[in-house]
């Protein structure tokens, strides 16, 4: 009997110390779940307000992807009139009724003239009087109509949104996996000692040239993988810059944009980092055919499925 009762207190010490780990991993924000831990307290109150007010934008913005209908690329080589009918946007070469504005590009600038007088171009707040030289991208009011004009060395691009497109009057918000905190993977980072440039190819069938910038290293489902962070050529001398890294995964085609999803992140300033891929959203060609979007490279082909972020829209 004695025996017996020593061993029945060895069982009840054994399950109360095991009462008191669970009791600290609790405390400590572990569970057995299948999101794991979360670091942060308002981690999921962040990643649901920034989806929030990204649904707003989308919703109430003049520019928004929902309200695109049109691409046009102007050449630098001579001048180009923009014409509009009934919500219709074309270019034309010659001076004809309907013509609003004119574009022409020289030496990598670009000015603009007023044919309409109704027609304006800002840029932020500050108006861009007809005549001037376009300081970068501004948009123009023409009708109900925003020409979002973004210039560059070789050519000009004209995105026109009208917020008539039905998508845009028909949107309800954007389609979501749930929250899940395992997907904000500790990172390393590792910047590149030569940022070679690397032109990727875009739905369009263009090209956009970005540098390879960094290096990203994970683990997931016990596989080791890496990304490419990206930088475009006018962020080289920032001194803070946005990372850009297109990727595709196993759930593409399905759940998600089949061309791959984009993930944008500031440079990391610690070696070791949080990579949320909750935050990865769909190239705007989901929504519209007025954009040209990056594919993202071989290199950045993930072999597994990262159920988290934006899913296709509309996704059924």
């Amino acid at each position: 009997m004695h025996t017996a009762k020593k061993i029945k207190a060895i069982f009840w010490l054994i399950g109360g110390i095991g009462t008191v780990l669970v009791g600290l991993l609790m405390i400590s924000g572990f569970s057995s779940s299948k999101e794991g831990p979360e670091v942060d307290p308002d981690w999921r109150e962040k990643l649901l307000q920034y989806r929030q007010e990204k649904d707003q934008e989308f919703k109430t913005s003049t520019t928004s992807p929902m309200a695109g209908v049109k691409w046009l690329s102007v050449s630098v080589r001579k001048k180009v009139y923009v014409s509009e009918y009934n919500g219709t946007v074309t270019l034309t070469e010659r001076l004809e009724p309907g013509v609003k504005l004119s574009l022409m590009g020289q030496a990598g600038k670009w000015t603009w003239e007023n044919l309409d007088m109704a027609i304006t171009c800002r840029i932020g707040d500050r108006m861009v009087p007809g005549g001037h030289e376009l300081p970068g991208r501004v948009e123009f009011k023409v009708g109900r109509l925003t020409l979002a004009a973004n210039p560059g060395d070789e050519n000009l691009t004209l995105i026109v949104f009208d917020p008539q497109r039905p998508n845009i009057t028909h949107f309800k918000g954007l389609v979501y996996f749930p929250p899940d905190p395992a997907l904000a993977v500790t990172a390393q980072f590792q910047k590149l000692n030569d940022l070679i440039p690397v032109k990727l190819t875009t739905s369009r069938n263009l090209e956009k040239t970005y540098y390879r910038y960094g290096k990203i290293e994970f683990s997931l489902e016990g596989r080791d993988l890496s990304l490419t962070a990206f930088a475009s050529s006018n962020q080289l001398d920032s001194a803070s810059k946005v990372l850009f890294i297109p990727f595709e995964d196993l759930t593409n085609g399905n759940e998600t944009y089949g061309a791959g999803r984009y993930l944008e992140i500031p440079e990391p300033v610690e070696k070791v980092f949080k990579l949320d891929f909750n935050y990865c959203f769909n190239p705007l060609c989901n929504y519209s055919p007025a954009y040209n979007c990056s594919i993202p490279p071989t290199e950045n082909i993930l072999p597994v499925a990262i159920r988290a972020g934006e899913k296709t829209y509309p996704y059924h």
